[in-house]
């Protein structure tokens, strides 16, 4: 699963949403930024149904005819907040690809502060999971992280990424 060609592994990961995570002045009133955040919310929100059980995120669940993220990360570290910050930034690019952030399950106590402060919530493109099927081990090339993978529309591994990456080498895959 490590060699450029190699499929995609199944992808099994327990979906992560904070809820919480809407940014609110000190007013108490909204943002100005906030209208547009909630409007991608929202339509995220209506995309990812909520219940009581948790949501599996599956190979399934990023089926389409474009290129597909899987960032692995963990949400205390400073790089992969970077880098996440720079996907932030260039959400616009993001019309038809699809980018998934895998945290390993013992990083779960992490992610409540990761998803507010990254407004994950707010980017239909972008999913945030933690790993139940052993993805993580079948690609990670333990070099260091965050480490992304980039799929083609056919979910051949095209691309991978290790560390901090400019986001001038990810738009050429960005669709």
């Amino acid at each position: 699963y490590k060699k450029m060609g190699a499929p995609l592994p199944t992808i099994k990961a327990v979906s992560y949403i904070d809820s919480g995570s809407k940014r609110i002045s000190d007013t108490g009133k909204k943002a100005p930024e906030e209208t547009q955040r909630a409007k991608r919310r929202k339509k995220h929100e209506e995309a990812q149904v909520r219940s009581s059980s948790p949501k599996y995120l599956t190979t399934g669940d990023f089926s389409n005819n474009a290129n597909f993220f899987v960032m692995m990360f963990n949400p205390t570290c400073s790089h992969c907040e970077e880098e996440t910050r720079r996907i932030e930034g260039k959400a616009d690019l993001f019309k038809k690809s699809k980018l998934l952030l895998i945290a390993n399950p013992v990083m779960r106590p992490f992610l409540p502060d990761f998803v507010s402060n990254y407004h994950i919530a707010d980017y239909p493109f972008m999913s945030i999971g933690m790993d139940s099927t052993d993805f993580i081990n079948k690609v990670f090339l333990y070099q260091a992280l965050p480490q992304i993978n980039i799929y083609d529309h056919q979910r051949k591994l095209i691309k991978t990424f290790t560390g901090e990456v400019v986001m001038d080498s990810l738009e050429q895959y960005i669709e």
